[in-house]
This record gives C-alpha cells, sequence and structure tokens, in this order.
C-alpha cells in the first residue's frame, strides 16, 4: 500500500494558523495584566498574574506521559508462529503502568525546554484458536525505560506548540501455551524512536477550560528477533526442546492525533489541584515495515501480516489530576482506556512527576 502522509499536513497547517488567529483575538496576556495597574500600586496585580500563569503551566501539557508512545513496539500479538486462514482470536488485552520524572526551563516567556525520563512494565495478552486445532493462550511481558526531550513555544499565552523527540528500550518476555499441555518462552528486546509536534489552545469559560489539541507522530521502531524454546508439562521442566522463531522485524509509522480535554482548576491552601477529562482519536496515515517471517522445527514458514502489530486506528478516553504546588513542582495521575482495530483493548495508569525552573 502507497500512501503520501505529508498530503495529511495541509489541514494540520491550516488549523494551526487558525488557532493562532483567534488566539489574538480571544487571549489575554499575563504580562497585560500588570501593564494594565494603575502606577501608585503595580504589585497589586502580581497575585493574578502569577495565577494566571500557574493555570497556563497546568493546561498546556497535562498528560506528561504522552512521549512514551515510543513504548508501543511493534509485537506478534498472538506470540509468533504466524496465522493460518481459519483462526479465530479474543481480544489483544493491554495492561501498563507508567511513572514518569520531568523537567521544565523556562528560556523566554514564549520558549521551554523540558527533559523527561519514564519507566512501564505492561502485559499483553491473547488467546487463539485454530480450527481445527490448537489453542494457545499468549502473554508477553513488558518493561520499557524513555528518554525524552520537549521544546514547547507559546506565540500567545493561551495557544501552544509541543515538540517531542523520545527514545525507548523495551525488554519482552513471551509466554505461549499450547492445549495446556506445552509452554513456549523466549525474551527479546525493542527499540523506538518517537517524533511527535502537538498543538493545541485553552478555551477558558469562568473557572473550567476546553482544550482543543492535534498533533502528528512519527515513529522508527524495530524488535530483535525472538528464538524460543518449549517444554512439555507431562515431562520433567529441566527437558527443553527448539521451539518456534520469528525475524527481526522493523517498521516506520506516521500517525495523526485529534483529541479535546475538560479541565476545572480549582485553588487550594498548598496550590493548584486540576481534574480532566480527555478523549484522543488516532489515525494511522503510513506505515513500512519489512517482510517478517515465523519458522518452526517440523513446519512450513509462516509470514506475519504487519496489520496484526500495529492498530490503524484507536480512540481513547481518560481522566485524571494534576496538582501544582509552591516552587514549580507537580504531580499528576491520568487513567485513560482505548479500544482499537485488531481488537486492543488497553487500560493504561500513568504516574508522574514535574519540576519547573
Amino acid at each position: 500500500m502507497s500512501l503520501h502522509p505529508f498530503r495529511h499536513l495541509t489541514w494540520v497547517a491550516l488549523l494551526l494558523c487558525g488557532l493562532n488567529a483567534s488566539a489574538q483575538t480571544r487571549t489575554t496576556s499575563p504580562a497585560a495584566l500588570v501593564d494594565e495597574c494603575p502606577p501608585p500600586k503595580p504589585e497589586d496585580c502580581l497575585a493574578p498574574k502569577k495565577r494566571a500563569e500557574e493555570q497556563e503551566r497546568a493546561e498546556r501539557n497535562n498528560e506528561l506521559a504522552s512521549p512514551q508512545v515510543a513504548g508501543d513496539a511493534p509485537l506478534p500479538p498472538q506470540g509468533g508462529g504466524g496465522a493460518p486462514p481459519n483462526i479465530l482470536r479474543g481480544p489483544l488485552t493491554v495492561r501498563r503502568l507508567e511513572f514518569s520524572a520531568g523537567l521544565d526551563h523556562a528560556l523566554s516567556r514564549q520558549w521551554v525546554l523540558g527533559g523527561l525520563v519514564g519507566v512501564s512494565r505492561g502485559r499483553l495478552a491473547r488467546t487463539q484458536i485454530e480450527e481445527p486445532g490448537p489453542v494457545s493462550d499468549t502473554t508477553v511481558r513488558t518493561r520499557s525505560t524513555t528518554l525524552a526531550a520537549t521544546l514547547s513555544y507559546f506565540p500567545q499565552p493561551a495557544v501552544f506548540i509541543d515538540g517531542t523527540l523520545a527514545v525507548t528500550r523495551t525488554n519482552l518476555q513471551t509466554a505461549r501455551v499450547v492445549n495446556d499441555n506445552a509452554e513456549f518462552n523466549g525474551d527479546n528486546v525493542g527499540r523506538g524512536v518517537a517524533l511527535s509536534i502537538n498543538a493545541g489552545q485553552v478555551w477558558r469559560s469562568g473557572a473550567r477550560a476546553f482544550v482543543p489539541q492535534v498533533g502528528l507522530e512519527y515513529m522508527d521502531s524495530r524488535t530483535d528477533a525472538l528464538h524460543t524454546t518449549y517444554r512439555l508439562y507431562s515431562e520433567v521442566p529441566e527437558a527443553r526442546y527448539e521451539g518456534f522463531s520469528v525475524d527481526e522485524q522493523r517498521q516506520k509509522t506516521l500517525a495523526t492525533l485529534l483529541g479535546a480535554q475538560v479541565q476545572w482548576p480549582q485553588s487550594t491552601g498548598f496550590g493548584t489541584l486540576t481534574p480532566h477529562l480527555r478523549i484522543t482519536w488516532r489515525e494511522r496515515l503510513w506505515m513500512n515495515t519489512n517482510t517478517v517471517t515465523a519458522t518452526a522445527p517440523g513446519a512450513d514458514p509462516r509470514q506475519l501480516d504487519p496489520e496484526e502489530s500495529n492498530s490503524r486506528r484507536s480512540l481513547a478516553l481518560a481522566g485524571g489530576l494534576v496538582a501544582q504546588f509552591p516552587h514549580g513542582v507537580s504531580a499528576f495521575a491520568d487513567l485513560g482506556y482505548r479500544r482499537g482495530t485488531n481488537d486492543l483493548r488497553e487500560t493504561r495508569l500513568a504516574l508522574g512527576i514535574k519540576f519547573e525552573r
């Protein structure tokens, strides 16, 4: 399939222009609060100026774990071995727990440079039935580490453009049980580099805020070859035999993201609490991948379908809370659920902390 993803950049550019134009007519710079103060006591306006700046920081990027998207390294969801035409698959269920720590440094009133380190653990599981043939349950456990750099630009106080470069390494442990009498095991490593750009605007209505966002995400990932061994439950655990193998996979994807958040900043005795709800639509625009072959002793080789390891589109719902404390310290919790093609069902809990200088 041959696509030209850069044709889709036109409407993104038009939308960004629209965001900038509307920001000029609907937003007020925090600095203007000081300029409008009467000369005798300008310090009276410092308190509202400080509150406005804190709210902008909370709302322009409260999904701090977003650079960890590179942790979704492509995997054969059935654990290798390929798939004959007459096969029934259960849903691909994913559970992920993430933690990240970040640091933002303001270069000027319009530019902010940031860094992030994140760790996560995950579990992918799927059941498949070959008719007639075996029933297999596959589980892939993941441990990921992510390093990311971010650069944010504020053309207007309530308009933001965030760029992110993230590098992720993922350790994969695959276990596949066939007919409850044999188990295959193997370990391999996935690596990914992701580049994304995200833009949005904060629209206020009293204490509430609505934040529409649009973004592009490019990811280049590689998963090392997987070699497994198997044992029979009827034999001693030490008896191991050569199992199936899956070739190295290299994959490049370009996707667009459309999302919106609703937030309710609230002042407290220790700082600001911001509950939020978010919806995100992800659409893959383009994908380039190599041919991946699975082999096993005494069986014909099978080619794996790249569509099986990457959802073309998905819809995610999430909610959480951002807590801002004095001296530029904030923490967040975010719980989300995503449904996608290939019957993807993912639950994700992200926790994190950020420091601002």
